[in-house]
């Protein structure tokens, strides 16, 4: 089985987009040399294109790429993003529910502040022959006021720290489907309650633009898993599964123990809100 045609265009000389659409045939590969574990890796470094006339769904997969640590460049955290971002979808083509007829796009970010250009970008792009949009996710560090980027935030509503205000994130046209929508937010506490007045993804939720959308941020710290459902630490970041999971130990410290050692315990689900009204946190 052969590839099919090269399908992506760079918006900067550093981000590439590639559109897949939603066709069990291939994956892409535009950002790490250590994707082999994935079932539709078999082109390597071809991001592929199907396009199917009677579209229903659009899935908007993005992650935070140019992360760093120590104020040096942290590829394990850019391969991990990437790594989830594409375990998702590859589950859902997996097990049916990104099928023929639906299209999907993963795309690097790195400013969070351009996330509302891109995501209407993607929309004026897809939405014509693949419907609305059925489920959003970001891949990134995290934090209570929300996603972290790799760079200074742009537009009106930056925060410090790389991040952007919830009026910001307010401003989003993400052009949601009627039923079942979701935004899925898999940094670091992004669904923390307790220490701020309220978990920034139950804030984001009350927004007009997330009326009826389901949007569930991370409890806890967030770590990669070869489990979706357990904390096991991969052997190498970049591969397929990567999940990015809630620690069922509150302590990053007894995390990164457990993880050094090896050890596997069960992941906390992440916290769910809709229309601000909290329906479960872990």
């Amino acid at each position: 089985m052969g590839c099919l045609k090269l399908s992506y265009y760079e918006t900067t000389p550093t981000i590439k987009v590639a559109y897949l659409y939603g066709k069990q045939v291939g994956t892409t590969h535009t950002n790490t040399d250590n994707l082999g574990g994935f079932p539709y890796a078999f082109c390597m470094n071809n991001p592929l294109k199907f396009v199917d006339p009677t579209g229903e769904d659009v899935y908007l997969y993005y992650y935070v790429t140019g992360n760093t640590r120590g104020g040096k460049p942290d590829p394990n955290a850019d391969a991990m993003f990437w790594a989830a971002a594409l375990t998702r979808a590859t589950d859902m083509l997996r097990d049916g529910t990104i099928k023929e007829g639906d299209a999907y796009v993963i795309r690097s970010v790195s400013d969070i502040g351009m996330i509302g250009d891109f995501v209407e970008q993607d929309v004026a792009a897809l939405s014509p022959q693949f419907g609305k949009t059925a489920e959003f996710g970001l891949w990134s560090h995290g934090a209570l006021e929300g996603p972290i980027g790799s760079s200074n935030t742009s537009g009106n509503y930056s925060l410090p720290g790389n991040q952007m205000s919830a009026e910001g994130w307010g401003n989003i046209n993400f052009n949601w489907k009627e039923d079942g929508a979701k935004a899925m937010f898999y940094g670091c506490r992004t669904g923390t309650e307790g220490q701020e007045p309220t978990a920034w993804a139950r804030t984001i939720s009350g927004n007009p633009n997330m009326e009826n959308v389901a949007v569930y941020g991370q409890s806890v710290r967030s770590w990669p898993s070869t489990d979706p459902n357990n904390v096991i630490s991969p052997s190498n970041n970049g591969t397929y599964p990567t999940y990015m999971v809630g620690g069922g130990v509150n302590s990053g410290g007894i995390n990164g123990v457990y993880r050094t050692l090896g050890i596997s315990y069960p992941a906390r689900r992440m916290a769910k809100f809709i229309n601000g009204v909290r329906w479960y946190t872990p």
